[in-house]
């Protein structure tokens, strides 16, 4: 009885260890047309732009493509407000100014390709309170006083550590926040 199990054992691990690997050759993928991609950040107060390319596999070592001739219309609260302008190598943008509190979408079209959407909206500004400074000895603060031929000038650099408050209208809501 004990030989059974140890031989059943054994064979169970060749089989088990047999089936968990398979090898995907390269010219087995299945080939993908290229898509529209577009890449663009709607900042409030800032103009609107956007950086539109073609995809490519995964296993291409070339750059991605550049698509200078791409229609991008701009809807802000569903209301169509304008276009993007092309400006070279896959770049747009426009003089249209992102508001807070507005919902903006880029409808994107494209010769040959199918075309592509995205909305967002513009969240108000949020409200720090309480800065506080946490850490009094470990911080530098450094003044460099220079004269660049038109004056003298002031830098101040270093490191401080500060705690900050801010005052989130919409706590239920996944934000991501950025100071600088």
């Amino acid at each position: 009885m004990k030989n059974l199990t140890i031989t059943f054992s054994v064979v169970l691990m060749l089989i088990i260890s047999s089936a968990c690997e398979r090898i995907i050759e390269p010219n087995e993928l299945p080939q993908q047309d290229p898509q529209v991609v577009v890449n663009c950040i709607v900042y409030s107060g800032s103009a609107i732009t956007a950086s539109i390319t073609l995809s490519k596999s995964i296993l291409s070592g070339k750059p991605y493509k550049t698509v200078d001739n791409a229609v991008c219309d701009v809807y802000e609260n569903d209301n169509y407000v304008g276009k993007l302008t092309a400006a070279g190598s896959g770049n747009y943008t426009s003089s249209i100014v992102a508001q807070t509190g507005k919902k903006y979408e880029l409808k994107v079209s494209a010769p040959g390709y199918d075309g592509v959407s995205g909305s967002t909206s513009v969240p108000d500004q949020l409200s720090v309170t309480n800065i506080e400074r946490y850490d009094t000895t470990n911080y530098a603060i450094t003044t460099y006083t220079y004269n660049n031929g038109m004056g003298t000038s002031i830098n101040i650099g270093g490191s401080l550590k500060l705690k900050l408050r801010i005052v989130d209208n919409e706590p239920k809501v996944k934000n991501y926040y950025s100071l600088f």
